[in-house]
């Protein structure tokens, strides 16, 4: 039975302010554009550059194909087809052919102002719209807003509109979440999950007018699929948070009242869709990942978190079957080699499972490539001297390898938390920390001159101008960043994912990580 608690109206009230505050914003302006062609094995969009900031600085475009996504866990096993990247201004008009890997497939838009080298929010990696290879679209996009026309068009405006409705990541909601932590108050993280639950659902009711009100303009393949995608992300909302707080190794009121009240909502929480349909929602992938995560986290408390991690695999063979299995399988192997657990173990009875032909294929790879031993991808990267760098002329060392790019906030933290590391070894010139930039030249020398992305005891390279399509970044099919990887001095993969500094404890055992390998 779920527990009744009164609700603070002072929370309530700032709580409700940051969801109005949303809802008004997202009102933006709207453009028009003409008609463009297509052909039997891809699709031509037609992008009209408006940006006024555009017109002293170019401004930088990436056009991002998947025939296969599975979400935000596991990016590495999205299945990307093609990356295209322009340089474009204000004015600009750029007639893209973008493959059309299947009859419904994905794209990702990412567009960074002249003068901003942050992805700007529309864009962000998780807006990823649904593609048809019937499609036939014209696009105008600026700095804050994307309009599409043409045939297709109408799944591509609805798609912009629902992404306007996701939850924000509030500065203001995020300061409140600490501060009901900090107060260590008997009921203060369930009340303020229980409010943010409720702007939650009129964000979720506004997605649902839209639906309604594209249904009949829509195939109806993609109308359930984005149906399906709608309430797996009001759903993802609550877990990601209980989540979160579950997995922050604190045992504290919030930890507890987290765990309360994933009991208390279990049936409203347990992932559902309304109509069984092919594409999968990548969020309700998300959704089962993060219950059975969550399930784990409860059955196995007190138990270290590699126990989830052993826990959720027997689960996922159990409990799930073909497609859906295979989807979340390869989310388990990205998962649990980030949280430092030899998965070697569990490649076989994996293989016996896996339903689909491709899913295995990238088991395999995943096995080839991240599995401790096996020989590292032989890079040559330039450094800020002009010299070549490959993994050649550091045989011998103990590689630390730190890949970002400037604007990234994430990778700035990562920097500062590395610092301590590096000067552990400072002395130690058996161990090289090598960082790997995928920005453009003028924006990775951008980053080195601001000191937030380096430190001048790491050997600063970047990779040739080719971004996120050198070799080195597309055999690893690293899709998020910061990303560190662990190199032993033969030349082999040490770790796919070694400690992460910046977590409790983390900063120690990456020390005695690299120790380990001396």
């Amino acid at each position: 039975m779920e527990t009744q608690r009164k609700i603070n109206p002072k929370m309530m009230s700032r709580v409700s302010h940051i969801v109005l505050t949303f809802i008004i914003i997202m009102f933006a302006q709207r453009s028009h554009a003409s008609e463009a062609f297509t052909t039997a094995d891809s699709v031509t969009l037609t992008i009209s550059i408006v940006d006024a900031h555009s017109k002293e600085q170019l401004a930088k475009l990436s056009i991002t194909t998947y025939s296969d996504f599975i979400g935000n866990y596991g990016q590495e096993n999205n299945n990307r087809v093609a990356i295209q990247k322009f340089n474009c201004r204000d004015g600009d008009k750029l007639k893209i052919r973008i493959p059309a890997p299947s009859n419904i497939f994905w794209l990702q838009i990412s567009y960074h102002p002249g003068d901003d080298p942050y992805t700007i929010s529309l864009y962000a990696p998780n807006k990823v719209y649904y593609m048809e290879n019937t499609d036939n679209l014209n696009c105008i996009l600026g700095p804050t807003d994307i309009h599409f026309s043409g045939i297709g068009s109408e799944k591509m405006n609805l798609q912009r509109e629902l992404f306007r409705y996701d939850f924000p990541e509030s500065p203001e909601l995020e300061k409140l979440q600490i501060e009901e932590r900090k107060s260590k108050k008997v009921g203060a993280y369930y009340q303020l999950r229980t409010i943010v639950d409720k702007g939650l659902d009129s964000l979720y009711d506004i997605k649902v007018n839209l639906l309604q009100k594209y249904k009949p303009l829509v195939n109806s393949t993609i109308f359930y699929a984005l149906e399906n995608e709608s309430i797996a992300i009001r759903r993802k909302a609550t877990l990601k948070g209980l989540r979160l707080i579950l997995e922050s190794e604190v045992e504290d009121n919030a930890s507890n009242e987290a765990e309360m009240y994933f009991l208390d909502h279990i049936e409203q929480l347990k992932p559902k869709i309304k109509k069984p349909i092919l594409p999968l929602s990548y969020s309700y992938l998300d959704n089962i990942y993060d219950f059975e995560r969550i399930s784990a986290h409860i059955k196995n408390k007190g138990k270290e978190a590699i126990s989830f991690d052993k826990a959720l695999f027997k689960e996922i063979i159990e409990k799930y079957g073909k497609i859906t299995r295979d989807k979340l399988l390869l989310k388990w192997f990205a998962y649990a080699v980030r949280n430092g657990l030899d998965v070697s173990p569990y490649f076989e009875e994996a293989l016996k499972n896996i339903y689909d032909p491709v899913d295995s294929a990238t088991i395999v790879s995943i096995k080839s490539k991240m599995m401790t031993g096996e020989p590292f991808f032989r890079f040559d990267l330039k450094d800020n001297l002009g010299r070549s760098i490959t993994l050649q002329s550091l045989k011998g060392k103990v590689i630390l390898v730190d890949f970002w790019f400037t604007g990234c906030g994430p990778c700035r933290i990562m920097a500062s938390n590395l610092e301590p590391v590096m000067n552990h070894f400072a002395k130690d010139d058996h161990v090289i920390f090598l960082s790997v930039s995928v920005s453009s030249k003028s924006w990775w020398l951008k980053g080195i001159k601001s000191r937030q992305y380096t430190a001048s005891a790491q050997l600063l390279t970047y990779t040739n101008d080719m971004g996120y399509n050198h070799p080195l970044i597309r055999y690893y099919n690293i899709q998020s960043y910061p990303k560190l990887m662990l190199i032993d001095k033969f030349g082999n993969l040490a770790s796919f994912e070694p400690p992460n500094p910046t977590n409790k404890n983390g900063k120690n055992q990456l020390i005695i990580a690299i120790e380990k390998l001396l």
